[in-house]
């Protein structure tokens, strides 16, 4: 998907953080435990809408204090209302090794099905191509198929495996550790382009 616009797809856009608006959205969203599942080991929880509030004062600072961690909400393009449906964030960036930790999460599973291939190709584009990162990698618990498979189609590498390194459901899991390097992501846009 080769964009002119950094900041939006032809789906969706991210956007900075509105508290005011995506507090109580994302509480919601943390009763869903598919949700909580794709932001695990930070929250298992449901969160009130102060506790997210309180969640976003920190990450902000946070955001602010250093350039370490990169912080988007994702929106759909074409509503009025701008309601968040989830979020894309680079974190424990390394400038010396030009390389980050992608963690995104779209909370509602239809809308996780339509648009999180289009997500993570602009998770990636902003990485590559602006941020002029080398190296992208971010894990995956074993039980979530779904995310493995589109990170894989998308050219991330299953570079290792934590061995049950997740609780959950009863049950311990393999934690998957994903890659994917500049020059992999240029590759693939070369196919995708006509």
């Amino acid at each position: 998907m080769n964009n002119p616009s950094l900041f939006s797809s032809e789906h969706l856009k991210l956007s900075p953080i509105d508290s005011e608006k995506d507090a109580p959205v994302e509480a919601a969203l943390t009763m869903n435990l598919d949700y909580v599942r794709q932001i695990q080991p930070e929250m298992r929880r449901p969160l009130s809408t102060f506790e997210v509030k309180a969640y976003h004062t920190e990450l902000l600072k946070e955001l602010k204090k250093g350039q370490t961690k990169y912080h988007f909400v994702i929106r759909l393009r074409d509503d009025p209302d701008e309601k968040m449906i989830g979020f894309i964030r680079f974190q424990w960036i390394e400038w010396s090794n030009s390389q980050a930790f992608l963690q995104f999460a779209i909370g509602d599973p239809e809308m996780r099905t339509r648009y999180a291939h289009e997500a993570l190709a602009l998770a990636m584009q902003y990485a590559f191509d602006e941020l002029n990162l080398f190296r992208l990698s971010c894990t995956i618990p074993e039980y979530d198929e779904t995310a493995w498979k589109l990170h894989e189609s998308a050219g991330f590498v299953r570079e290792a495996s934590q061995r049950e390194a997740v609780y959950d459901r009863g049950r311990r899991w393999s934690l998957y550790c994903y890659g994917i390097l500049r020059s992999e992501w240029a590759e693939n846009q070369k196919e995708v382009q006509p």
